[in-house]
């Protein structure tokens, strides 16, 4: 009788730092050589069909491993933290599961075949010294942190079927100079490209309508970047500390931006901002040190807290009839700010919003204000 679990009956030999599993076996079960340093060189003959949870996790000596075409499934962890430098996916596999190389920091090389159509969560999360990958055309999804801290990567080829970038999928891969997202896509997740702070250029197609929180936070080379028209949300810090940010095209299709979006973006100089908006969230342009100029759209009924804090370069502002309040510290700091026209609508002037403006020598108060 055929063993068909390695769990139960153990069938295979090492030998001069290699593990062999023979074929009399259907499957490597889950956590079968978890943790075993006693190999540097996995062969699993052709026969065997599934490779197991965590496998071969924390083998941390296994750097070469030989996959047969028999394999039809690879588990979740299978070979995470291990020190495989190159590894061929089978041609039958469909799905590379979650964590499947998470933290396999040797990994410099990798082959996906046409039959996978999914990449799960956190695959290549932390292959440190991975630096190029082809994702085919077969694939239709890419899970939340596919290759965080994939610290090498400078170019990345995306599947021309996907239709999201997911939650935190490229944080800090630092190396990432560019990258082309393909015309499928409508939504880019939160914290997608947080932290590539070698980005310059990325485009984005027109079939994006929702761009997520943070999406690019810290992508400090960023120059220059265009939001396609169907877009309606710019999520909360999408542009926070993107520090070389000259200039951006805002759509008339957008009608939300969230808090904090342009924090710290000190060498973003004008802005339009089209009347399509009707909400800019707090802080949204606070720390913008060179903002010269700055229109407020015409339906904004709220200049929310801190919107314009410490635009050190601001020196004139209108703010549109539309507007009933100005929050908390909305103007604090514009050191010089010397005028400022407060239409009768306003009702409500919160508090230090115009407090350490030293050079503030007009403005207009209207006897709405409350």
């Amino acid at each position: 009788m055929d063993i068909i679990d390695i769990n139960k009956n153990i069938y295979y030999k090492i030998k001069n730092n290699k593990l062999i599993i023979y074929n009399n076996i259907a499957l490597i079960g889950e956590g079968a050589f978890r943790g075993c340093l006693n190999f540097e060189e996995v062969i699993i003959y052709n026969g065997i069909t599934s490779i197991g949870n965590a496998a071969f996790s924390g083998c941390k000596n296994l750097k070469k491993i030989s996959i047969p075409n028999s394999i039809i499934s690879i588990g979740d962890a299978a070979f995470e933290d291990t020190g495989i430098e190159k590894i061929i996916i089978p041609i039958n596999i469909t799905s590379i599961n979650s964590r499947t190389f998470y933290k396999c920091t040797q990994l410099i090389d990798i082959e996906i075949p046409d039959s996978v159509t999914k990449i799960g969560d956190a695959v290549f999360s932390e292959c440190i010294k991975l630096e190029s990958i082809i994702i085919p055309n077969s694939i239709i999804s890419i899970g939340n942190g596919a290759f965080i801290m994939c610290e090498k990567i400078k170019k990345i080829t995306l599947s021309s079927n996907i239709t999201s970038i997911n939650n935190g999928t490229f944080i800090w891969c630092n190396e990432l100079e560019k990258i082309k997202i393909p015309n499928n896509v409508i939504s880019i997740g939160i914290q997608a490209f947080r932290g590539c702070i070698n980005l310059i250029e990325i485009e984005i197609p027109e079939s994006v309508i929702s761009i997520s929180d943070a999406v690019f936070y810290g992508c400090e080379n960023l120059e220059k970047i265009k939001i396609p028209i169907g877009v309606i949300t710019i999520g909360k810090k999408v542009f926070n500390g993107c520090s070389k940010l000259i200039e951006i095209e805002i759509p008339n299709s957008v009608t939300s931006i969230g808090s904090e979006v342009f924090r710290e973006c000190i060498k973003l100089e004008k802005i339009i901002i089209p009347n399509s908006v009707i909400l800019i969230g707090s802080e949204a342009f606070r720390g913008c040190i060179n903002l010269i100029d700055i229109e407020i759209p015409n339906n904004i009924r709220y200049i929310n807290d801190g919107v314009f804090r410490e635009c050190e370069n601001l020196t004139k502002i209108i703010i549109p009839n539309s507007v009933i309040s100005i929050g908390i510290r909305s103007f604090y700091k514009c050191t010089n700010l010397i005028e400022i026209i407060i239409p009768s609508s306003m009702i409500n002037i919160g508090f230090q919003a115009l407090y350490d403006c030293p050079n503030l020598k007009k403005i207009t108060i209207p006897n709405t204000i409350i």
